[in-house]
This record gives structure tokens, sequence and C-alpha cells, in this order.
């Protein structure tokens, strides 16, 4: 039994969790596409909130309880003062959010429709200066772990490249003849959420990683440290060939998985339901079925369930109580639209979980 192998060593502690990304400010509107003369879409609500995975991660860490610190930055702008706002009310360590002016706070534009469809458009904005030092100075700040950067941290660097040019090709040149030679300038751009890995394995620091899109491109066969790796049913498939609709499976899945890529604990995540496999036994974390019935048909937000996992594993050390702690929090998000300003606090879950009886320490829901 996972959880209580866990317990017996389990330590309660405050761990500081260290996320580094992008901050947006998004404007979510729904349209109709029915409803277009010309140019001109005729839409219906909108608003706007703060966008992104790390941000949502971050900002689930913080209202939940945890001491979370996000380095990011913000431009000298009305969309950078709200979001450090938000931020700050939320409960997020902000020393490394910086302020930059003369740039625009990094920005997103939702458009959504009845039918399920949406689409998004990004502007990275002042995210786009996030350096090194930047990095290096979060984690002089002593955090415990760090969440694997969910999304790129591109950084550009000009490279020079001599290139020979002769003026003839079709005339044999003496070799002792000079050449040439023209400067050519290119761009080339490099994905920070390496250099911090690095930076956080000399640290020692704990690690929890979401395997995506973003995070395949990393070289995750290198990482150690990692405590638990969090994946989706449809990516284990696509990587393993197995589908994770058995215990046996799924098990199969994660030892092929295992292989590549070694972490202490792994987690197939899917609607309402964890598979959670240590290496030699595992064990499934449900969320209680009125609560998945609330929220079926409503998109699953991960961040939520990254940032709420990582709360409860550093609290308590439990890989099936983070989970099941997880799916909580984030079907209750998604019974309220899935907006972060429905993520539940601390005190919601607890009230929660007072009302409906629920142990997370058993799964008997």
């Amino acid at each position: 039994n996972i959880f209580y192998k866990s317990i017996r060593t389990a330590i309660i502690m405050d761990k500081k969790i260290l996320v580094i990304g992008n901050s947006y400010m998004n404007l979510r509107m729904k349209i109709n596409p029915k409803k277009k003369e010309g140019n001109t879409v005729e839409s219906g609500a909108y608003r706007f909130h703060a966008f992104g995975k790390s941000v949502s991660t971050a900002i689930s860490i913080a209202k939940l309880g945890g001491s979370c610190a996000f380095c990011t930055k913000l431009g000298a702008d009305t969309n950078g003062e709200r979001l450090m706002r938000y931020y700050e009310k939320c409960g997020i360590i902000t020393d490394n959010a910086e302020t930059v002016q003369g740039y625009q706070t990094g920005m997103s534009v939702t458009l959504y429709d009845d039918l399920g469809g949406h689409t998004n458009y990004v502007s990275r904005g002042v995210g786009e200066l996030i350096s090194r030092e930047d990095i290096d100075n979060a984690l002089a700040s002593y955090p415990d772990a760090l969440i694997v950067p969910q999304e790129p941290l591109l950084v550009a660097h000009e490279v020079e490249e001599e290139i020979s040019i002769e003026d003839d090709l079709s005339e044999e040149k003496d070799d002792s003849e000079e050449k040439r030679v023209h400067i050519v300038k290119r761009t080339e751009y490099e994905d920070l959420a390496v250099y911090a890995l690095n930076r956080a394995a000399e640290q020692g620091l704990d690690l929890i990683l979401e395997y995506n899109s973003h995070t395949a491109k990393l070289p995750l066969e290198s990482l150690k440290n990692v405590k638990t790796l969090i994946i989706s049913e449809d990516e284990i498939y696509a990587l393993t060939g197995f589908f994770p609709d058995t215990a046996d499976k799924a098990v199969r899945a994660i030892i092929s998985l295992s292989a590549k890529i070694k972490a202490k604990f792994y987690v197939i995540n899917r609607n309402g339901t964890s598979f959670v496999y240590d290496g030699n036994t595992y064990e499934y974390a449900e969320a209680p079925h009125a609560l998945k019935t609330a929220s079926e048909g409503k998109e699953f937000f991960s961040p939520i369930y990254i940032g709420a996992y990582a709360y409860e594993f550093f609290k308590s050390r439990h890989p099936v109580r983070a989970a099941r702690y997880a799916q909580i929090v984030t079907l209750l998000a998604r019974a309220a639209n899935g907006n972060l300003e429905y993520i539940p606090s601390k005190a919601d879950i607890e009230k929660y979980m007072a009302e409906n009886k629920i142990d997370l320490n058993r799964n008997s829901f």
C-alpha cells in the first residue's frame, strides 16, 4: 500500500515551491460564428483574467495555502499592475516577479463558442526578457522544490557566422589567394527551462514533472530527483503503446516509460481518477462520484491539478493522498467553469471534505 508506506516516513513541512514562467493577461470572449456580418462577428460575454500554465499552477499552490514563489516578468502597464495585485492577493511570493519599464505585459486572447471549440492567441510581451540571471536570483531564494517549467522560456541570441565568398565559382583559384569573408547574423533561441533544470540539479531540488508537449522536448532522461511524474492517459499511450484502461496495462505503460524517465512516483491522470505507482505497488485515487458528475463535460485544467498535487505532496509526502486531493480541487474548479477565480481555497476544500465526510487517507467515496 503506497499510502501507508509513505506515512511512516512523512515529515510535515511547509515546503517552498518555485514556479518559473510567463505572465499573461487574458481576454476571454464568447463568439457566435453564425452571427457574422462582413468582418464583424457578434460576441457575447467576455472577461479578463490571469492566463498561462505556470500562472495557474502558482495560483493553485498559493490559494491552497502553500508557499509558492513565482519567477516572472510583468510590464509597467495596467495589465501588469492588475496581475501583480492578484498574485499578491492569492498569496504568491512575488519577490522574483519583476516589473520592467517600457515593455508590455504578456497578452492572450481566447475565443470560444457553444460547441466547445476555442482558440488562443498569445503575445509574450516582456516575458521574452526572462534571463539566466532571473533564474539564478529565484534559485538563490532557497526553494525546496521546482515545478519543471511547463511552457517554453525562450530567449533570443544573435549569432554571427563567417561565410567565405568567391567571385567566380567557375574559375580555378590559387590556394594562396585570399577569399572574401561575409558575416551573416542570425537569431537562435534557447529554452531557459534546460538551464533552470541544470541549476536545480546543482542545488538538489525536488522536482514535480508534468509530461506535456513542451516538457517532452527537454532532456528528461538525465533528470534526477523527480519526485513525481504526472502524465495523461493519452500521452502515455502515445509514448508506450499501452492504453492504461486496466491496472495491468497501466503498470506495463509505466514500466516502459520508466526506462526513459526516472521518478520516485508515477501518476497517470484522467478525469476523476489517478493511477499511482511506486515501482512495486499501485493504487487508484478516485474523486467523489457526485463531483465527477457535476463537472462532466467541462474542460480538465491540468495546471490546477499540478499545483494542488504539489501542495499536498510536499506537505504530507503521500502520493496517493496528494492525487486524491488534486482530483477534488481540480473537479471543484471545473464544476465552477474552470476559471482561476474559482480555484477553491484551503478553507473551501476543508469545508467540502467535512460536509461530504471525505477522508484523503481512504478511497471510500
